[in-house]
């Protein structure tokens, strides 16, 4: 092949074309700046690749306070009463070994479902005291704000299992699905735990303590709430819900 171009000039070769001071490249290419696939691997490397997944947001205005949180989230979004809510906390006080004054515990019951949740490891100022599994607080306030802590924490592992937000966090313990929870404290003899009756809506429950003349007279009205239904004055309603599990 002819060398010439065909005006005098030496014809430049192939690979010279692309890579010579007759054909300026862009700053970043030119000779100087080009970097080898080494260096590249290397700078690639040093990089932090972080991805912001989104949390499962604490109601606004209830920062810090998981009771105050709880009770707003029934009240406000299932029509449940302030006086429903109290009655959803059952507290007692107990001599741990090395104290010599007795600490707080309590359960927190969900007023639709039943699900009884123990306080969990709800860090505050006063001071955490375990004994096993279970958590001790200085107040009866901070032994019902850890127990509401931990509902609300398992309550939001669940409402984002599957999906791209991280669950929200109160306490330091980890947070369970339904059916793992762990044992609940060894309840005192005259201490007994609120009893979810349904009512004629299957988001709204009456929570009623296990006593003998309220238990014969939620019993009563559970019998001719059947019979109602069974000659069909009034829809027949069941106590679980098919589609969706609600808290």
């Amino acid at each position: 092949m002819d060398d010439d171009d065909g005006w005098g000039r030496s014809r430049p070769r192939f690979e010279e074309i692309f890579y010579s001071r007759d054909y300026t490249l862009e700053p970043s290419l030119d000779e100087g700046n080009v970097t080898s696939n080494e260096d590249m691997e290397v700078e690639f490397s040093k990089q932090t690749w972080t991805v912001d997944i989104p949390r499962d947001q604490v109601i606004a205005g209830t920062e810090g306070v998981p009771k105050a949180e709880i009770n707003q989230y029934y009240i406000n979004n299932k029509g449940f009463s302030s006086q429903q809510m109290s009655s959803a906390f059952t507290s007692w006080m107990t001599l741990i070994p090395g104290e010599s004054q007795p600490k707080h515990t309590s359960i927190f019951t969900c007023p639709i479902r039943g699900e009884h949740f123990g306080s969990g490891y709800w860090k505050n100022d006063r001071g955490v005291w375990n004994d096993g599994p279970v958590n001790f607080f200085q107040s009866k306030k901070d032994a019902m704000n850890a127990a509401a802590a931990r509902a609300l924490d398992c309550f939001s592992l669940r409402k984002c299992q599957g999906t791209n937000r991280r669950p929200s966090k109160r306490c330091l313990d980890d947070a369970y699905l339904e059916g793992k929870a762990p044992p609940l404290p060894a309840i005192p003899n005259n201490i007994t735990l609120p009893d979810v009756q349904p009512r004629n809506h299957p988001t709204q429950s009456i929570i009623a303590p296990k006593t003998p003349a309220k238990g014969a007279v939620n019993e009563w009205c559970m019998k001719i709430g059947r019979r109602l239904e069974g000659i069909g004055a009034i829809p027949r309603f069941s106590g679980e819900r098919q589609a969706g599990k609600e808290y």
